[in-house]
Formats: C-alpha cells, sequence, structure tokens
C-alpha cells in the first residue's frame, strides 16, 4: 500500500474525480476552488498493489495543520481495515511534511470511524475532530 499525491495537471485526476464524487456527499462543485478558502486543496491517490483504492483531499489555513476535506475508500474494500491503514499512511506523510495537527469535520456516518483512529472532539461544529500527530 501507498499513497501519492496527485497534481491537478496529472491524467489520474480523472480518477481522483470520479473516487469523489462516489463518496456520500461529495459533488463536483465541491472540490477544486471551494470559495470558502483561499489556499488550494490537495489530492492524494492510495493504492493496494496497483489499483487506486483511496482517495484523499485536503488543504491548508493555517501553518502547522492540515485539514482532511475529504477521504473514502472503494466500496469493494470498505470494513476490510484498509481505511484505517491509510488513514495512518496519510497521518505519516502529513508529519514528514511537518505538519503537527489534522483537523476534519466528519460526516456523521463515518464519526466512528475517525475516533477508533485516535481523533478527539473539536470545535464548534457536531462532527469536528481533530488529532495531534
Amino acid at each position: 500500500m501507498n499513497i501519492e499525491q496527485i497534481a491537478l495537471d496529472d491524467t489520474r485526476i480523472g480518477i481522483v474525480e470520479n473516487m469523489l464524487t462516489d463518496i456520500k456527499g461529495v459533488t463536483p462543485d465541491s472540490y477544486y476552488n471551494n470559495e470558502r478558502r483561499d489556499v488550494p486543496t490537495t489530492f492524494y491517490l492510495g493504492y493496494g498493489g496497483q489499483t487506486p483504492i483511496c482517495v484523499i483531499e485536503t488543504h491548508s489555513e493555517k501553518q502547522g495543520e492540515l485539514f482532511l476535506t475529504n477521504f473514502g475508500i472503494d466500496e469493494d474494500v470498505q470494513l476490510s481495515g484498509y481505511g484505517r491503514q491509510f488513514i495512518v499512511l496519510f497521518e505519516n506523510l502529513a508529519k514528514e511534511k511537518g505538519y503537527g495537527t489534522i483537523r476534519l469535520t466528519s460526516h456523521p456516518d463515518s464519526y466512528g470511524f475517525y475516533l477508533k483512529c485516535g481523533y478527539k472532539p473539536h470545535g464548534k461544529w457536531e462532527y469536528g475532530l481533530l488529532k495531534v500527530l
């Protein structure tokens, strides 16, 4: 398993788009240039062997803090432990890049998953979470 950053001009950005639109609650308008933030989005693909099975979208508004905008696992491999493994890989990558915390607002269906991964309730939003790396 590995994770790699995907540039917007990479031909694999179509894979990212397709995977993101398969995530419950995500629409094509919710990524690229989200008008609620002035910082660019970064995309990652997670691979199980040669096949992309995970997509991650992030942005950073504060130095040292990464916001996990979207995280999705291919439905065919959900509930198999890949999600947790990709979160750990992603957290290690974030730490290597100098981030000290990861923040997110979870979908209600995913809240328990993030709690099991060590995220703690944070902020004023009902499903806001934070993890210190």
